[in-house]
């Protein structure tokens, strides 16, 4: 079961956490694809909730369909399971990527990945106005008070609704970020707010503080951009991995005390940027 994990000083956390965001064809999803081919993150199992998986089908990685908050708990509980060698058994899934039914130890998995948590934030909004309006349907049964019929609507979410959310969203990044001991990626759509003193900011997409406070729990929050051809009418498909101060957008990557890094990776479709950017940050595989 999903929890925030307590007292956490006898835990070194040596793998990454990321949240890769770009515009929709950016290929967010495709660098999970790439890293499913890279010895540091390979096996990955991919937690899909947005569908559509296409991209990285063929690339090795397995994919799991997940619809719910519920569905989540359960791929939580056998990779935290695995941890633990006398939990450590066998599970039937259906893997997205081979079209097959598949029985896997969860303990082979170096990486997990979420695609993507704007999709599983929408969710849990979802989810949760549909809880309220069960709770106040029951607290109407049940006494003499009458609920205003507006408050009926699971789809018009009250404040309370992003709170309680926002609360749930902490305790899921917390827990496979800290207590898995893997690294750990997520996928996001792009939206723009206006920020005082900075103006237009390219941030993850994400209702209210929650787009700010998932960027902030991450190691890396990676933003994807097509990079432009300087030549008039010609296409070009490289792509840059903005790591830090790229101008007007949320960037940031945590690195050791004086480790210098680019403040951005350019890639073409022929390169792996998870390789790219393991390199950049010298993250070696564990044994």
């Amino acid at each position: 079961m999903l929890y925030c994990p307590g007292d956490l000083g006898s835990l070194k956390r040596i793998n990454k956490s990321m949240l890769l965001f770009g515009p929709s064809g950016s290929g967010k999803t495709m660098l999970l694809g790439h890293a499913a081919n890279d010895p540091r993150t390979s096996p990955l199992l991919v937690l899909n909730f947005e569908g559509g998986c296409s991209s990285i089908e063929g690339s090795g990685a397995t994919i799991i369909q997940v619809n719910n908050l519920e569905d989540l708990n359960i791929q939580y509980d056998r990779l935290e399971a695995s941890l633990k060698n006398e939990f450590d058994v066998e599970y039937e899934i259906f893997n997205l990527d081979t079209g097959s039914t598949e029985i896997v130890k969860y303990s082979k998995f170096r990486s997990v990945a979420i695609d993507s948590i704007s999709e599983f934030y929408t969710k849990l909004l979802l989810e949760r106005g549909e809880q309220r309006v069960e709770e106040l349907k029951d607290k109407e049964k049940n006494s003499s008070q009458t609920v205003d019929k507006r408050r009926l609507n699971p789809n018009a979410l009250e404040q309370s609704d992003y709170g309680l959310s926002l609360s749930q969203l902490r305790v899921v990044i917390r827990a496979f970020r800290d207590t898995l001991n893997r690294h750990f990626f997520m996928t996001a759509l792009p939206k723009t707010d206006i920020i005082p003193g900075e103006g237009a900011v390219r941030l993850p997409k994400l209702d209210g503080q929650a787009a700010e406070e998932v960027a902030g729990a991450v190691d890396s929050c990676i933003y994807i951009s097509t990079k432009k051809s300087d030549k008039k009418g010609e296409e070009n498909n490289n792509r840059i991995l903005a790591l830090n101060n790229f101008p007007g957008v949320r960037a940031k990557t945590r690195t050791k005390w004086k480790q210098k890094i680019r403040d951005f990776i350019p890639y073409s479709d022929d390169d792996n940027p998870i390789t790219m950017l393991f390199d950049e940050l010298k993250i070696e595989k564990e044994n």
